[in-house]
């Protein structure tokens, strides 16, 4: 059977929730059933009901120029602008807009929340670039039963794009994580894990004139005990390589820059398997001609998909030369 997209968006409307609001985005919520990351018993909608920077929901949009509030031991407040239990963790989106979604509740669960958004891939939205920042629990229960945050991306056969998978469980030793004692929040929390703002950029370019569905889901432990939540967003843009000038003159240099969010850089140039000269997401350069970068996005799946994009330098064109003819009077 093949996956039910709803309505693909072209222009990725409001993939990055700055109408304060979920638009064009479907979400389900359900139980933590770890044995294959899925939702169990999913119920199609959202539990925000509108509500911006709530605590008991599985869905909240999260406005950074609020603080929360919570009433579970009283009417207590966060400063504005952090997060409740890691108060270094700022609500901001790392590429500087408004508002992001959390997803999972702020207290020991055992409910996941999931959000998904597809897109009809063209030549212009082919680089889809994800921002997330994740707080974990870490008990000492079977890796299965912890609380996790995962990404995933499926074509429209329902095929999973496994170089985009990321899945991670509570776990105090976790790559990109960090322990944190944490503050007074909405549950009698001691210490966390977290990971703070990561991008990650997917290409998309195998997939024009088809639809991609990219899903984030967050959630608490299976014994209903310990907390997991994450704040997502998303942007999408032309994948292409930029550069600081539009030609390059002698005894000068123009920089050239890759799109952020990857776990390797490399710059040839002449070809794809020329000498490499950048192993950076910028490369200068001093000399005319064609420049290829191969990059490697990051994913916990066991697979490798790197993709090259390239760019044109040209020569910066030559003055023109007067010339005057004497006319005789």
């Amino acid at each position: 059977m093949l996956p039910v997209f709803v309505t693909g968006q072209s222009t990725c409307s409001n993939l990055n929730f700055e109408t304060g609001g979920y638009a064009a985005w479907n979400g389900v919520y359900g139980l933590n059933s770890q044995n294959d990351y899925e939702v169990e018993n999913p119920i199609p909608g959202f539990t925000d009901n509108g509500q911006i920077n709530n605590t008991d929901f599985e869905h909240s949009i999260i406005d950074a120029q609020r603080g929360y509030t919570w009433t579970n031991f009283g009417t207590q407040s966060s400063p504005v602008g952090v997060d409740p239990y890691v108060r270094v963790l700022s609500l901001s989106p790392p590429w500087g807009g408004r508002y992001v979604s959390r997803l999972g509740k702020m207290v020991g669960d055992d409910t996941v929340g999931e959000l998904s958004y597809t897109i009809d891939v063209d030549a212009n939205n082919a680089l889809l670039q994800v921002y997330f920042a994740i707080v974990l629990e870490a008990p000492t229960h079977s890796p299965t039963q912890n609380p996790y945050f995962k990404i995933s991306l499926e074509d429209d056969q329902g095929n999973s794009v496994d170089c985009v998978e990321y899945i991670q469980e509570g776990n105090a030793s976790a790559q990109g994580f960090i322990s944190y004692s944490a503050d007074n929040g909405p549950d009698n929390v001691n210490t966390v894990t977290y990971r703070p703002w990561t991008i990650n950029s997917i290409n998309l370019k195998p997939y024009i004139g088809k639809q991609v569905k990219l899903s984030f889901a967050a959630g608490g432990c299976e014994l209903a005990a310990h907390m997991g939540y994450a704040y997502v967003d998303a942007r999408c843009s032309k994948p292409e390589l930029l550069k600081s000038e539009p030609f390059v003159c002698e005894g000068t240099s123009v920089t050239l820059t890759a799109p952020d969010g990857m776990d390797a850089y490399e710059w040839h140039q002449g070809s794809a398997t020329g000498p490499i000269i950048s192993s950076s997401k910028t490369a200068v350069v001093s000399t005319d001609g064609e420049y290829f970068c191969t990059m490697v996005p990051a994913s916990t799946a066991n697979t490798n998909c790197p993709f090259t994009l390239s760019v044109m330098v040209d020569k910066a064109p030559s003055e023109p030369t007067a010339i005057f003819d004497v006319v005789p009077q």
